[in-house]
């Protein structure tokens, strides 16, 4: 990133780089390369997809689990159950030995780490 130090004070785009005002200052950046077939052809992007897709799942599944459950749990203060489920589900994915990154399922990890888990309270 570069700081525009000059009389010149420019905001928008000029040739694929941006100017604009932040607190105060004048900065000049490169536009960013990001694309759709960038993400999903270059091998830079391989680690970041199989965290997307466990992430996905545990998602999934916490979705799941709130849809079942639901006739026990509308009697509840759930708060942000939906997100503490996914990412208690994620922690037991990464305890899946048996599979690599990408494909790890919860019932393989140590589903042993819900127990004692207090996910929402009983309204007053």
């Amino acid at each position: 990133m570069a700081k525009l130090v000059s009389w010149t004070k420019f905001v928008g785009t000029l040739g694929g780089i941006t100017f604009y005002l932040m607190n105060g200052k004048n900065i000049a950046r490169q536009a960013r390369q990001k694309n759709r077939k960038r993400y999903w052809l270059s091998r830079f992007f391989v680690g970041t997809k199989k965290m997307n897709d466990e992430f996905g799942r545990a998602s999934t599944l916490s979705s799941s689990f709130r849809y079942l459950a639901h006739t026990l749990l509308y009697q509840m203060d759930t708060g942000y159950l939906h997100s503490q489920l996914s990412g208690a589900f994620r922690k037991i994915m990464l305890t899946d030995g048996s599979h690599g990154p990408g494909k790890r399922t919860l019932l393989g990890g140590d589903v042993s780490q819900l127990r004692g888990k207090e996910f929402a309270n009983d309204l007053p």
